[in-house]
């Protein structure tokens, strides 16, 4: 708790400090990039997720579900780090917002991405059972099928 006497040295202090500072961005620019060079060759941003999120046809659904294109599925694998499978489904492909919460699609699209993650078919069996737990814990219970 800051006491009285000492608020107003607080307030004398920063009085006596300049109220407009001027930087010169151009200068500051400069300084900083003769300090850090980057770390990698240059490259071009690729706008391929925001052109996915567009390209999908309702008409490629089965049942109300979405389904994930393998191109998606390789690219979220290689360049989006997911951790598990349950961070490939529910974070990078969203389909945690589907009816079946991507249960549907887990094996299939695991055993796509599993090249690119470097697991063998006991991690994928792995995957699907922790998967299937936190589906089973955590999550909404995915709705049931109708048959009418």
């Amino acid at each position: 708790m800051v006491k009285m006497n000492q608020k107003s040295s607080l307030i004398q202090t920063l009085n006596s400090v300049p109220q407009v500072l001027t930087l010169d961005t151009q200068k500051l620019t400069k300084e900083i990039l003769g300090r850090f060079k980057p770390s990698g060759a240059p490259n071009t941003p690729e706008y391929g997720g925001a052109q996915t999120i567009f390209d999908h046809s309702p008409a490629d659904d089965v049942d109300g579900i979405k389904k994930i294109h393998i191109t998606k599925v390789v690219r979220c694998a290689r360049d989006k780090m997911p951790i598990s499978l349950s961070d490939l489904l529910m974070r990078r492909l969203g389909l945690g917002w589907e009816p079946d919460q991507g249960a549907g699609q887990a094996r299939s699209i695991a055993e796509i991405a599993a090249p690119h993650l470097g697991w063998s078919e006991a991690r994928i069996e792995d995957e699907l059972v922790a998967y299937q737990a936190q589906l089973d814990t955590e999550r909404r219970k995915p709705a049931p099928k109708s048959y009418t």
